[in-house]
């Protein structure tokens, strides 16, 4: 069994809102790169990133408003806001995939977290003595740390409405409109939701990409075969992961140094003056 929208029907202009939010998706890293890697803007990297992706992500609730308004039918229960109906096994084999792995996923998942945390705040206590170096990372993903209490700020406000806007779109969006607009089936909406949310921070890495591929499994996985139709496990998943990475970047903004390239461009404005 498995989640599927039992009212909605979208009509042709929420139809072209969603297919807008497909395209958005696909153009949004493309965006992202050129305002990372601008010399000519004002502001550092992540400091550009940040306060575009506060008013995309913004943008995103706004176009899932409307789209939730312009579709021919739509009910409660057509977006997740119904009480949920729990599978504990699926009809066929992705779902009973899924069902083992959120129901008995869960407790490891937890634990390793937990783990994580644990070895997590030892290994930063150990940064901020002087002990051992800060982790590497990839230049795409240390380009946007950040350094300032202002880029924290930033960061924080795009990474809440981020996971707001990532619920809102994929859960009343693209899974309505998969489902029953273009009848996938609901194991390949769990492959294009996934694939897309990679895409959409591929600007960062491939680390990166493949991490939100594996969150979105998760959670799109969990919603349409486990607790079908309820945003409970989708905003829990997502809760966690956004504080979990939220913490780590500004830790790692506080405890590394610049990179070559900011020092150089900071050497030469101070030469300049």
């Amino acid at each position: 069994m498995y989640f599927h929208p039992p009212t909605f029907e979208a009509g042709p202009v929420a139809t072209a809102i969603g297919l807008g939010v497909i395209a958005y998706v696909l153009v949004l890293p493309l965006v992202l790169r050129r305002l990372k890697s601008s010399s000519t803007r004002p502001g550092t990297p992540a400091s550009r990133v940040y306060r575009f992706t506060c008013w995309a992500f913004l943008g995103e609730v706004l176009a899932t408003m409307s789209f939730v308004g312009t579709a021919t039918a739509v009910s409660a229960a057509d977006l997740g806001l119904a009480a949920p109906t729990v599978y504990w096994f699926g009809d066929n084999l992705p779902a009973t995939v899924v069902s083992l792995l959120a129901f008995w996923g869960w407790p490891f998942l937890l634990v390793g977290v937990a783990v994580y945390l644990w070895l997590g705040t030892r290994r930063w206590a150990k940064v901020e003595r002087g002990e051992v170096e800060p982790p590497r990372l990839p230049p795409g993903t240390a380009a946007l740390l950040p350094r300032n209490a202002g880029e924290r700020t930033w960061m924080v406000t795009s990474s809440i409405l981020g996971a707001l806007g990532t619920v809102a779109t994929v859960h009343a969006v693209l899974v309505p409109l998969l489902l029953v607009r273009f009848g996938l089936h609901p194991g390949d909406v769990v492959l294009v939701i996934a694939l897309l949310s990679a895409w959409a921070v591929s600007h960062g890495g491939w680390r990166g990409g493949l991490t939100m591929a594996v969150v979105t499994v998760l959670a799109t996985g969990g919603y349409l075969f486990v607790f079908a139709g309820s945003l409970q496990l989708p905003l829990i998943v997502w809760g966690m992961f956004t504080a979990l990475t939220t913490m780590s970047a500004v830790n790692l903004g506080r405890v590394r140094p610049p990179s070559v390239e900011e020092a150089q461009a900071t050497d030469g404005r101070h030469a300049d003056a």
